[in-house]
């Protein structure tokens, strides 16, 4: 008989703090998934530079440089030497006044 009332105290007070416990605030949001991937995501139909999905299109161009890094490390005397060469192509349409490098 007293474990039959241990269980139903223990029950008792499950349901009292299950009554009692925090509801989880409501959520409000904006976020629609069908209007975000609808079939004419791609408002635009793009340019002679990038097609409407975002490829390269015909008058899409690219700069390119190649480059040859040569270095030694003395730990004798913890110096570290190195000559670079680099070929920069430029392939934009528009002269390059200056180039940054950073090493």
């Amino acid at each position: 008989m007293n474990c039959k009332k241990i269980y139903f105290v223990l029950l008792a007070f499950s349901l009292c703090f299950n009554a009692f416990a925090q509801q989880p605030a409501k959520v409000t949001t904006v976020f629609n998934p069908q209007e975000l991937f609808a079939q004419d995501l791609y408002k635009t139909n793009g340019d002679e530079f990038r097609s409407a999905n975002g490829a390269p299109g015909p008058k899409y161009w690219q700069n390119r440089a190649d480059y040859n890094l040569k270095a030694t490390i003395d730990s004798n005397s913890n110096q570290l030497t190195a000559t670079e060469s680099i070929h920069y192509i430029n392939n934009s349409p528009d002269q390059l006044s200056s180039l940054w490098l950073q090493m």
